[in-house]
């Protein structure tokens, strides 16, 4: 194994991570039965969501970049099982943006990512999905439709993105 290299006084190597390798290896979704393989797919997919989407609202790269690393840091705390992909990596984007100091209308937000999920999909109908505290979501065809219960929804992936990042001690 490689010795850490020295960047002014920090030292970075594999031996101090700033996720510990327990939590690599034994994530929530392995323990709720998802393989790592299908783990690994459906995290690919949440950063290409990500990268795809800070595209069309004309993000900077390191907005993205952000988002990814949120993205990847919260589901090392929760389930995929119990989170969707696509609305986690919509509140990272959300999030990222106004950290980074590129902030986006939520709107905005909402309707790139339903573009990306009927681009994805193949299909022009609309989008449903049932959330956490009974919130229903739904994009008409032409995602015009950004109803209250769709923030609802947002509103609470990025209050358990926030609980997430302050148990990993990310946020002072």
């Amino acid at each position: 194994m490689e010795a850490p290299k020295e960047y002014g006084r920090i030292a970075i190597g594999l031996e101090n991570l700033v996720i510990p390798e327990d939590k690599l290896e034994n994530t929530p979704s392995r323990k709720h039965g998802v393989s790592e393989e299908l783990e690994r797919d459906l995290r690919v997919v949440g950063c290409e969501y990500i990268q795809s989407a800070g595209l069309l609202l004309k993000l900077p790269q390191v907005a993205m970049a952000t988002a990814q690393v949120l993205f990847q840091r919260f589901y090392y705390s929760k389930s995929i099982i119990n989170y969707s992909v696509q609305y986690m990596a919509a509140a990272c984007i959300f999030v990222a943006a106004k950290v980074e100091e590129a902030p986006r209308r939520v709107r905005d937000v909402i309707n790139v990512f339903h573009h990306l999920r009927q681009k994805r999909m193949g299909s022009r109908h609309a989008l449903t999905s049932r959330g956490k505290a009974g919130c229903t979501t739904t994009l008409s065809a032409n995602g015009t439709n950004c109803s209250g219960k769709l923030l609802c929804f947002l509103s609470h992936m990025i209050q358990d993105l926030f609980e997430c990042l302050e148990e990993q001690d990310v946020l002072l």
